[in-house]
């Protein structure tokens, strides 16, 4: 098993001389169980960073437990043990600082994974606005456990102080490698994951122009044992698109060598596309140059599908939304409406419209996105 990690201050934060309030570790046992995570301090929180380097240590502690991987327990088993032990240890944290628990607030989105004889299991928990992602054996992402903030009705992050409601709100998903069936991705496997807080999603995930690149590329690297994860992580504070939030990840990615030989060709292509003039010998005959990894890695040859009536003029730079810029010009729609009637791809016109309301183009109200006519 292969793992990379980023973690940096946001631009924001840095100005304020307020140090990273996310944290991300992994932990690997002897008998082969391992688990990673990453948690976001909640900015208005006192003690934010403190909360999210606890909620870490909770996750890795719990999920590497023999308990954890007893068949006899289920998804509500986690909910109901992982908020015992929140309340437990932020209970005795607080008394011991004398504050309330909303000085404690942190998000958290943790993995963990255990090989048994024929397969590899994954246990998959989610609090808040962090999101699991899982990657498949072509280096796609796609999403398994969404942000609990996103989506078509508004409500704030969810934080692990939260107990009861903590509960009931915690996404947990319990898996297996080979068995577990890719949505919209017939035919891969799935093959790791990447644990991202919201700072690096909004980069990775809510970017459809690049973001993907550079989750493909985080994957390969990974499984070649190249460890970029910190470059990328001050990159992506450095961007556009984390809103000057703290940056931090994980990315575990299996160890096969299957899995190698892709993911050297890919990293290879790369080069390729960077560098035409150099000749690169490393590349597997079964992966040429022409592979679909490399025709789905260049979002400026993509066009938007033909509409009837004359489109609207937008920025140049979201030639990917034109479809959905047209629907909106006629009425005001819901995500859900714009997945129903084919704008938006099934589970992401979330990630797809986020870029047109950041922008200005689009607005959320009442339930719909409305159009600034303006734009």
């Amino acid at each position: 098993m292969k793992f990379t990690k980023g973690v940096c201050t946001g631009i924001r934060h840095t100005k304020s001389g307020i140090s990273c309030q996310d944290v991300a570790d992994f932990l690997v046992r002897r008998d082969g169980k391992a688990a990673f995570a990453v948690s976001d301090g909640c900015s208005s929180s006192r003690y934010a960073e403190d909360a999210a380097a606890l909620n870490v240590k909770i996750a890795l502690d719990l999920l590497t437990t023999d308990w954890a991987w007893n068949p006899k327990v289920k998804e509500e088993d986690f909910r109901r043990e992982l908020v015992k032990r929140f309340d437990k240890e932020f209970g005795v944290l607080s008394r011991r600082m004398k504050t309330n628990l909303d000085e404690f607030s942190a998000t958290l989105s943790a993995v963990s994974i255990y090989k048994n004889d024929d397969d590899v299991e994954f246990i998959c928990i989610s609090v808040g606005d962090g999101h699991i992602i899982g990657i498949t054996d072509d280096f796609k992402p796609f999403s398994l456990c969404y942000p609990y903030n996103c989506g078509s009705k508004p409500r704030s992050t969810m934080f692990t102080i939260k107990g009861e409601e903590c509960r009931k709100e915690m996404h947990v998903l319990l898996g297996c490698f080979n068995r577990y069936s890719i949505p919209e991705k017939e035919g891969k496997r799935l093959a790791g994951f990447v644990v991202c807080t919201d700072g690096a999603d909004k980069f990775l995930m809510r970017w459809p122009a690049s973001g993907a690149d550079y989750l493909r590329k985080l994957a390969a690297e990974t499984v070649c044992g190249i460890d970029n994860g910190q470059a990328l992580a001050e990159l992506i504070v450095q961007s556009d698109y984390c809103d000057d939030d703290d940056v931090s990840f994980v990315c575990y990615m299996q160890d096969t060598p299957e899995l190698q030989a892709k993911a050297r060709a890919f990293l290879n292509g790369q080069n390729i596309r960077q560098m035409p003039d150099e000749k690169i010998d490393d590349i597997p005959e079964e992966s040429p140059r022409d592979s679909e990894y490399l025709k789905e890695e260049a979002p400026e040859e993509l066009s938007a599908p033909a509409v009837e009536e004359t489109p609207l003029q937008f920025p140049d730079e979201l030639p990917y939304y034109q479809p959905v810029l047209n629907a909106l010009s006629r009425r005001n729609m819901s995500g859900e409406e714009l997945e129903k009637e084919g704008f938006c791809l099934p589970g992401m016109y979330f990630e797809m419209l986020l870029p047109l309301v950041s922008k200005g183009t689009l607005r959320y109200e009442n339930g719909v996105y409305i159009l600034n006519k303006n734009t």
